[in-house]
């Protein structure tokens, strides 16, 4: 017989809530709930995470419907040599975060990505960390506009590329291929919590807002 998805509830987390706000007894409930469920079923369910809970099951699926800004990019980064000039504190990416709903990355096994994990979310301040490849796996990232459908409860993750610390991962190629799910061009984005956290936009007018700031700006 198979075993019921657990259901996680994030109320008493509360993502608005800064990690050291949150007491030590309900981290350590979430994550022994969290640990559980993947441990036994492999998939969880949750509650209370930003998106009102009578909101119809296929909104999101109606807002990706065309496809018509979303679509894949294949990214390559050379293999740096003996004879290669690195400037001092160089990147290979710099840090930044994604335009759209949901960003699905698939990497070899050099390494070079890092996340920002953020200690205090009030603040946004944090630190970076790698995301260690992993063989048959995929990164999930949230991206601005379900930050935005959200009003912040999930945040977009800030990432970057730097270059590998062991000359045998400096010396190879890195490749990437990376889906970008973006909503419908002409698909609203507004806050479903129905506060005014951010005023509402389409997703083609984020997507060219976001494109100025980063290469004209």
């Amino acid at each position: 017989m198979t075993s019921a998805i657990p259901i996680v509830d994030l109320e008493e987390f509360n993502l608005t809530k800064a990690p050291e706000d949150v007491s030590d007894d309900v981290k350590r409930q979430l994550a022994a709930q969290i640990i559980d469920a993947f441990s036994t079923v492999g998939f969880v369910g949750l509650t209370n995470y930003g998106i009102p809970q009578d909101k119809d099951p296929n909104y999101f699926k109606n807002q990706h419907k065309k496809g018509d800004i979303s679509g894949p990019r294949y990214l390559y980064y050379p293999a740096i040599t003996s004879q290669t000039e690195i400037k001092p504190n160089q990147i290979r990416c710099g840090e930044h975060s994604d335009y759209g709903s949901i960003t699905l990355l698939f990497q070899d096994d050099v390494g070079g990505l890092q996340v920002e994990y953020l200690l205090n979310l009030r603040t946004r301040k944090g630190e970076f960390v790698p995301a260690t490849p992993k063989a048959g796996t995929m990164y999930v990232n949230i991206a601005e506009a379900l930050q935005r459908w959200t009003a912040d409860k999930l945040i977009s993750t800030v990432h970057r590329v730097v270059i590998p610390e062991a000359p045998s991962d400096r010396e190879k190629v890195r490749m990437s291929v990376v889906y970008f799910a973006q909503p419908d061009r002409d698909c609203l984005i507004q806050c479903l919590d129905g506060s005014d956290k951010y005023e509402p936009i389409t997703s083609l007018e984020l997507l060219s807002m976001r494109l100025r700031a980063t290469y004209l700006e």
